[in-house]
């Protein structure tokens, strides 16, 4: 009864873990192939309009200067097209290394 238990522990376990890595891996292609789009329809430029009044701000920007809209710490690591390219790869590799690893697990022969 323990041992099944136990099984059924490490089954959830591995699983929800490969969940996490497959979909930050899925998230970080689908922001490469967000970001190319950008790319290709020429939407690249160092400013945007500000989301509360319209005014043009730079996209680094965490503040407004005109209203004070507050847009937070954003991610510079999801705006490169060559990072998410890179940390895609390497999540989706480890993601199939875990799975490789915990296979055994899933196939009860362990």
């Amino acid at each position: 009864m323990i041992e099944k238990v136990e099984y059924i522990v490490v089954i959830s376990v591995a699983t929800c873990f490969l969940l996490i890595i497959f979909g930050y891996s899925f998230s970080l292609f689908f922001s490469m192939f967000i970001n190319i789009k950008r790319r290709i329809r020429g939407e690249n430029s160092k400013l945007r309009p500000c989301a509360s009044c319209g005014h043009s701000i730079s996209r680094s920007a965490h503040l407004c200067p005109n209203c004070g809209h507050n847009y937070g710490k954003e991610s510079g690591i999801y705006n490169s097209i060559i990072a998410c390219f890179i940390l895609g790869v390497f999540t989706l590799g480890a993601g199939i290394g875990a799975l490789i690893e915990f296979l055994p697990d899933f196939m009860g022969k362990r």
